[in-house]
């Protein structure tokens, strides 16, 4: 009984310790030994728990080593000292062909000496390595297989290997590389040997697929930042020579402004002398006029008119461009204003059998304005639109008074609409109350405006192809200029227009607070 027990001791004692090695490992702790003096099967078996325990725990620290940079260089170095210390090798290395490179080289090497190993070039399909490299399967020879290494593989037999084991670096159906150990003294490696090599050189191909992808995109990326700084350079000197462009032609329009304002200065003097002469002429101020003479000298007045309102267009656009235009603001009320210009239009408009209608206002409409620049913004409007409307059509004037509120397409709903060229203020700059606004407007059943045509509208020297083929006569000074003295006052101006049935010009201005009779206040501002 005594034996009986100390045999089950005996054999009990070493399965415990077994299982508690198994526990121990199977919780992440891989640095678990199971030690046990004994030469039977337990023993074996106790060997295999330990080289499993070591093995695993290589692998771990390769993982970890692999996880933890990106440098090939240091993964392939631990990947051949721990390749060299589980195969039990006396020379571990890893070659490693670089993309379309011919041969593939020594890129990490442990173990004692390896000069050899260090300078050796593997060619695909050349001796051992080579065919390892070229058909991607292992290959393990010994000293006692009776195998010699081929001249290609000289450099095994240089550093006096007699045992070797060769697998290969797979990577997306390719092999890139080699991973070897071996032994001097000639003990072959065995079955368990190629398996835990060829596990190293998977982890080998995650590590060079990883540093490779690494390379990719830090390549890519310093690509990128060359662009982006190519770009940005030439985005800079783009903007210079833009800035000097644009300092060019600002000085070039400065240039140009003050020479027309210079020529029509020089030009109007003349220019009103001629006009007084004719007028006395036509006055018979020297004598009576023959009629012949009489319809000649009405031309010349006709042209001298012409020419004096083309000058003032041009001396007030030079004005305004330089902000030294003068408002002399007074509260007065738009409706005298239209009325006045109505009859001062009613010769043009019965030239042409049109009808000019006014519409009544149920009250005073009291604006704070310079009442000669809103009666030429009246003029020019009103001008084109007597210009441009066929003989015995209708040209309307009004106007009302509004909340700010965005305008209103009254020309039906296929009316073409040029935006306000400025917004209302949502406040006054005092922080009062905001006043109403009031909306003027110039009517006409002419022509139209073609869409296309719309937003350049009050562009200077603009002028509208009526019918697609042919400009109309005039300056194109016009509607720049009531567009300008609108905005000086804070107002803003637009157009409806619809081909075939007319157009409509819109502008506001602010309504006055202040009593009729109040102060007149003088202003000098540029446009917005």
């Amino acid at each position: 009984l005594v034996w009986a027990h100390v045999q089950t001791r005996r054999l009990t004692r070493p399965i415990r310790a077994l299982a508690a090695g198994s526990a121990a490992v199977a919780r992440g702790n891989l640095g678990h030994r199971i030690r046990l003096d004994r030469q039977d099967e337990i023993g074996d078996l106790a060997g295999a728990f330990n080289r499993m325990a070591d093995s695993l725990l290589v692998r771990s620290e390769i993982d970890r080593e692999l996880s933890s940079t990106l440098n090939l260089q240091t993964v392939l170095e631990a990947l051949v000292r721990h390749a060299r210390t589980l195969c039990g090798a006396d020379l571990a290395f890893l070659a490693y062909r670089d993309r379309e490179a011919p041969v593939a080289t020594i890129a990490a090497c442990s173990g004692e000496r390896g000069t050899a190993i260090r300078a050796w070039e593997i060619r695909p399909g050349a001796g051992r390595a080579g065919g390892v490299l070229a058909e991607g399967r292992p290959s393990e020879a010994a000293e006692a297989d009776g195998r010699r290494d081929s001249p290609e593989d000289r450099p095994l037999e240089e550093e006096g290997i007699r045992a070797s084991v060769l697998v290969p670096i797979r990577l997306q159906h390719s092999c890139v590389g080699v991973l070897g150990v071996g032994r001097r003294d000639g003990v072959p490696f065995g079955p368990e040997a190629v398996e835990t090599l060829q596990r190293l050189g998977d982890q080998a191909a995650v590590a060079i697929s990883n540093a490779l992808a690494y390379r990719e995109i830090e390549q890519l990326t310093r690509t990128l930042e060359a662009k982006v700084l190519q770009r940005t350079r030439q985005l800079s000197e783009a903007n210079a020579a833009l800035e000097v462009s644009h300092g060019k032609l600002r000085e070039l329009d400065r240039l140009k402004s003050e020479f027309v304002s210079n020529v029509s200065h020089e030009l109007r003097t003349p220019l009103t002398a001629i006009r007084m002469s004719v007028d006395n002429l036509l006055d018979g101020v020297i004598g009576e006029v023959e009629p012949a003479l009489g319809r000649y000298l009405a031309t010349v007045k006709n042209n001298t008119d012409r020419l004096v309102r083309l000058i003032t267009d041009l001396l007030d656009l030079s004005r305004i461009e330089a902000g030294r235009i003068d408002l002399h603001r007074t509260a007065m009320d738009v409706a005298d204003a239209i009325r006045e210009v109505a009859e001062n239009l009613r010769p043009m408009a019965a030239e042409k059998e049109l009808r000019l209608v006014v519409a009544a206002t149920p009250a005073p409409l009291v604006v704070w304005a310079d009442r000669d620049k809103v009666q030429q913004v009246l003029v020019n409007l009103a001008g084109n639109a007597v210009k441009f409307t066929p003989r015995g059509g209708t040209l309307t004037l009004s106007a009302r008074g509004i909340a700010g509120a965005e305008p209103a397409n009254t020309a039906g709903d296929e009316a073409s609409v040029a935006e306000p060229s400025a917004p209302l203020p949502s406040a006054p700059l005092d922080g009062s109350v905001m006043p109403p606004f009031v909306e003027v407007s110039v009517a006409d059943t002419g022509e139209g405006i073609p869409r296309e045509e719309l937003a350049a509208i009050f562009d200077k020297f603009h002028q509208v192809r009526r019918d697609g083929r042919h400009k109309a006569h005039g300056t194109g000074l016009g509607l720049t200029i009531a567009k300008s003295l609108v905005e000086l006052h804070g107002g803003r101006i637009w157009v409806e227009s619809q081909v075939g049935r007319g157009s409509r010009f819109v502008f506001t201005l602010p309504a006055a607070s202040a009593p009729a009779n109040a102060e007149t206040e003088t202003t000098t501002r540029s446009p917005r």
